[in-house]
């Protein structure tokens, strides 16, 4: 689909894709004050070739921002790696929670053993086994190994 005929619609599709509000498309697309103005902005938002053309744009953006796991991964890394300072120490604690979230096993409880001569044993075989259970091997170390 091409640019809209009508140039309004076009502006209004345009802000609408950059998520904006119906009132603030309508506005930047040049359509007067009225006492009327915030209904028919709704309403010229729900016009069919107006709400295909947003998906059409915004579709382009998303093919153009491709974020993956790889990419959130490191995201979160780097965050998590930044001197804790008191006004930021919970967005890096949220950002290592996230990233412990994301490898696979790092939040899986470990099982202890009593040894026979009474040292605590670690079975990192019960974790493993849960997470191949799950599907989610995905070669990343495991807590504690």
């Amino acid at each position: 689909m091409a640019a809209l005929a009508n140039r309004r619609f076009e502006r209004v599709a345009q802000s609408l894709a950059a998520m904006k509000s119906a009132e603030q498309a309508s506005v930047d697309a040049g359509y007067p004050k009225t006492s009327s103005f915030a209904a028919n902005a709704r309403k010229r938002a729900t016009y069919p070739e107006i709400k295909a053309r947003v998906k059409e744009l915004q579709d382009q953006q998303a093919a153009c921002m491709v974020i993956d796991a790889a990419w959130l991964l490191g995201k979160c890394a780097k965050m998590a790696g930044y001197e804790i300072k008191p006004r930021n120490a919970s967005e890096v604690i949220s950002a290592m929670s996230l990233l412990a979230k994301m490898l696979p096993g790092a939040l899986v409880p470990t099982k202890l053993d009593l040894e026979h001569d009474g040292t605590v044993a670690l079975r990192h075989e019960d974790a493993l086994e849960l997470i191949e259970a799950a599907g989610n091997t995905g070669g990343a170390p495991t807590s504690g190994e």
